[in-house]
């Protein structure tokens, strides 16, 4: 079985954008697909910066990872 994270964003706190409903696709995808889910990074409210705590947690985690 391969093995996934999954990284989801939103931009605004708008209410037009639902993180949620972002992770849950995925995790529904992973699981047609037959994919494990390691782990899950996201951010919220990001449209105004360019700091985004959970992409450099993600990148932070692949480099520890790479090749297990």
């Amino acid at each position: 079985m391969k093995q996934v994270v999954i990284y989801a964003r939103i931009s605004t706190n708008k209410g037009e954008q639902n993180i949620q409903q972002q992770i849950d696709y995925c995790k529904k995808y992973a699981i047609r697909e037959n994919l494990e889910v390691l782990k899950v990074f996201k951010d919220e409210k990001t449209g105004k910066t360019n700091q985004r705590r959970g992409y450099e947690r993600l990148l932070i985690y692949l480099k520890e990872n790479k090749g297990k």
